[in-house]
């Protein structure tokens, strides 16, 4: 077997930074651990025979060529082969955006580590118009309470005797973290919110099938409490919780959470601004 050796200054900075998955143990993979756990994964995915196989592992080990940059990180764990995280193995996905479900299915996949390109040309001609402003506070911040306890799915709460007012807890799951913040969407727009399996809408306590904000100025209260603080280890994904979300091998962290929501104020128009 080829001697597997990188001899560029940033390699191994980069292989342990953005490839090499913890180990049970605590230790990090060696790259023979990433090679042999990603081309296992790529067994399965095509299908190759022992022959196939053999000639993919000699071209891999002699860095002649390599498994995508997300599949090093992602192949051959349990965690990518349930159906609904299969995207994660891209590199770069293209998304067209002609609705607020679009910009959850961009926020998902961003979460996942995929590079997406939108295409926003007819954009502004097709997304639903902004009705309403909308004003963000949030309430606690990640990590005030103990993310373990947090809830299963992100609730939306509104109360007739609070008019004008409004609460989104946000679950800490990475479809908790899509829903709470493409929620601030749809309540601009008068959009109706559906509940479903990562969403609860409370009307006066009591969960209803979808809603619809019906006045003219609304003030959005977000609990983060729950959202897990940086440093804290992903499971399934890998890699930790991360305040930057610059590391390929890290969940988008707690801070861009915060950002995303706290940045935005909605007006009478189709924009949001600082």
């Amino acid at each position: 077997m080829t001697k597997l050796e990188l001899t560029a200054n940033t390699g191994y900075p980069v292989l342990y930074r953005t490839y090499s998955r913890r180990k049970e143990t605590g230790e990090r993979e060696s790259l023979y651990e990433i090679f042999e756990r990603s081309l296992g994964g790529l067994v399965k995915l095509a299908n190759y025979t022992p022959e196939q196989l053999e000639l993919v592992r000699q071209e891999v080990y002699k860095l002649h060529t390599f498994m995508s940059g997300r599949w090093l990180w992602i192949g051959g764990t349990a965690w990518v082969e349930d159906p609904r995280n299969v995207d994660a193995s891209y590199n770069c996905t293209s998304l067209y955006v002609d609705s607020w479900d679009d910009f959850k299915y961009n926020f998902d996949l961003l979460m996942k580590g995929c590079g997406v390109g939108t295409v926003v040309e007819m954009a502004s001609c097709l997304l639903p118009s902004i009705k309403h402003s909308v004003s963000i506070e949030i309430d606690t911040m990640p990590g005030d309470y103990p993310y373990s306890m947090s809830p299963s799915k992100t609730t939306i709460a509104y109360h007739t005797k609070n008019k004008n007012q409004l609460i989104i807890t946000v679950a800490d799951t990475r479809e908790g973290w899509v829903e709470g913040y493409t929620a601030l969407m749809y309540l601009a727009s008068n959009t109706p919110i559906k509940s479903n399996d990562h969403v609860s809408i409370l009307f006066d306590g009591k969960e209803v099938d979808s809603f619809v904000y019906p006045d003219e100025h609304l003030h959005i209260y977000v609990e983060l409490g729950f959202v897990r603080p940086a440093g804290v280890p992903i499971k399934g994904f890998g890699g930790v919780s991360d305040e930057s979300g610059l590391c390929i091998g890290a969940a988008y962290g707690p801070l861009l959470l915060i950002y995303s929501v706290s940045g935005c104020t909605f007006a009478k128009r189709w924009q949001c601004k600082e």
